[in-house]
């Protein structure tokens, strides 16, 4: 059992990385998802507001990570990064299969590029590069993100979702049913497909740090060369494959 001061300070450090994940969280959705009390998460979140680590929105009661913790980070070498570590096995992809592959990663409610092989393929409408971004329920990378986030991680970005005008509507709490069908099956699967305005289908399959999704592992290819049952069959082992060994190369 952890001693009061260590228990504190993972519980501390668990609040700045959900603060990380998800901007602008209430003492109450922080509560939730960290499965604490109202009263220990308060009194965490002063102590690291004290310290100039978080900052509370004016009368909202909503609270976010200042740029003071990026001096937790000063001594941290970069080269050990997720998008580094499995640029080789994207390449390899890239060149076995032809379409481009990439890695995308949370930021808030967007997924987001970190690494591309677009640049290396001819076969693509519109070339993304690093830092392109999308909302998180309107990709495939998002979608396999949030089906194997924990309930609660995955309860707090609904519940933010709710808060963003999407497509000019907000979500509904409506659609929590449709959405939870949508989950089941892409636990179920193991992957989530997803087909754009532009008619390009995107293929992702989760990837994993410590039994916690990361991100996902995506290609794209045109809607017009195959449906998504043949897809699966030519590239779904593959993509399985490779997330594994990102997951492996990232510990």
């Amino acid at each position: 059992m952890a001693t009061p001061s260590l228990q504190s300070l993972e519980r501390g450090l668990a609040i700045l990385k959900a603060l990380n994940q998800i901007p602008g969280m209430g003492i109450d959705s922080l509560a939730a998802m960290l499965q604490l009390s109202r009263g220990t998460t308060y009194r965490l979140l002063e102590t690291l507001r004290r310290d100039g680590y978080v900052a509370r929105n004016g009368g909202r009661g909503k609270y976010a990570v200042t740029e003071r913790v990026l001096c937790l980070s000063d001594g941290c070498r970069a080269g050990n990064t997720l998008q580094d570590q499995a640029k080789p096995v994207l390449d390899d992809l890239s060149a076995r299969y032809r379409w481009p592959v990439a890695i995308a990663t949370p930021d808030s409610v967007d997924m987001v590029l970190r690494v591309t092989t677009d640049h290396k393929t001819p076969y693509v409408k519109r070339r993304y590069s690093t830092g392109s971004r999308r909302p998180m329920l309107f990709c495939s990378s998002g979608r396999v993100y949030l089906a194997n986030c924990n309930a609660a991680q995955r309860d707090a970005m609904l519940s933010l979702l709710q808060t963003l005008p999407i497509n000019q509507e907000p979500l509904q709490a409506k659609h929590r049913d449709e959405l939870g069908r949508m989950w089941s099956g892409i636990q179920r699967e193991g992957y989530s497909a997803y087909e754009s305005a532009e008619q390009v289908t995107t293929l992702s399959v989760p990837i994993f740090q410590e039994e916690k999704v990361a991100g996902a592992l995506l290609m794209r290819y045109f809607s017009s060369a195959m449906n998504v049952s043949t897809a699966c069959e030519k590239f779904l082992p593959g993509l399985k494959l490779a997330a594994g060994r990102i997951s492996t190369v990232a510990h």
